[in-house]
């Protein structure tokens, strides 16, 4: 059996970029949760350069979740969504 987590919370730096926190997760919705929890507490200067917590998933290798920007029913800017075009068709 694999222990591997499939989410991760990370912070998104507009200099840095992906810091890679260690903030793994089997459950999206724990992820998203504490994503969300952690985006509460960012400065307003920091949304609007960019900065937020994001879901990413391991096994995609993409961010999925970006709570800042779920409050306003916008889908993540960041993901490929053909990738999830393609997974319906196997």
């Amino acid at each position: 059996m694999n222990n591997e987590k499939r989410y991760r919370v990370d912070f998104y730096d507009m200099i840095d970029c992906w810091i890679e926190a260690e903030r793994d997760f089997n459950s999206l919705k724990k992820a998203k949760t504490l994503c969300d929890k952690l985006n509460q507490g960012l400065d307003e200067q920091n949304k609007r350069a960019g900065e937020h917590y994001g879901v990413i998933d391991l096994r995609l290798g993409f961010e999925i979740y970006e709570g800042i920007y779920a409050e306003q029913g916008k889908m993540n800017r960041h993901v490929n969504y053909a990738i999830f075009d393609n997974e319906n068709e196997m």
